[in-house]
C-alpha cells in the first residue's frame, strides 16, 4: 500500500515493464541488444527481454528513474515465491546498490565492483566494503 495515497499500486503487466526498462535504459543497450529486445517482445517473451535489460543495466551501471524503479518494484511483487523472483530480486538489488553508490559517491564511474571473477554477482562483497568505506570517512 502507497502510504501517501492510502491505496494499492496498480499492477505493472510484463510488457509495461519491458517498455518502461527499455525507454529509460536506451543508452546502454547497443543496437544488437535493442533489436533483440524487440524480437523478444515482438515474440511475447517479455519476461527474457527484462532479463536481458536487468542485465546490460547492471553490468553498464546505467542509473533507472526513480519512477522506474518504483514500477520495477511493483512489477517484482508478481514474482514472489517462484524460482525466477530469487534472481530477480538479486539484480535489482545490484541495480539499487549501484545507485546508491553513484549519489554518495562511493564507487568511481569506471569501475565496476558489482561484477567478480567470471562475471558473478558481488553484492554482499559491495555493500561490506562500502560499509567500512563510510566508517572509516566518519573517523
Amino acid at each position: 500500500m502507497d502510504p501517501s495515497t492510502g491505496t494499492e499500486p496498480r499492477a505493472v503487466s510484463d510488457p509495461e515493464m519491458a517498455w518502461l526498462l527499455v525507454d529509460a535504459a536506451a543508452s546502454c543497450l547497443t543496437g544488437d541488444e535493442r533489436t533483440e529486445f524487440f524480437v523478444e517482445l515482438g515474440s511475447g517473451e517479455s519476461y527474457l527481454a527484462i532479463e536481458h535489460i536487468l542485465t546490460a543495466v547492471v553490468s553498464s551501471r546505467t542509473r533507472l528513474p526513480v519512477a522506474v524503479l518504483s514500477a520495477l518494484t511493483t512489477w517484482l511483487h508478481g514474482y514472489s515465491g517462484s524460482p525466477a523472483g530469487v534472481q530477480l530480486r538479486k539484480m535489482y538489488a545490484d541495480i539499487r546498490l549501484q545507485q546508491s553508490q553513484v549519489i554518495n559517491g562511493d564507487a568511481p564511474a569506471e569501475e565496476n565492483p558489482s561484477r567478480s571473477h567470471r562475471g558473478r554477482s558481488n553484492t554482499f562483497g559491495i555493500a561490506r566494503r562500502s560499509l567500512r568505506q563510510r566508517r572509516w570517512r566518519r573517523a
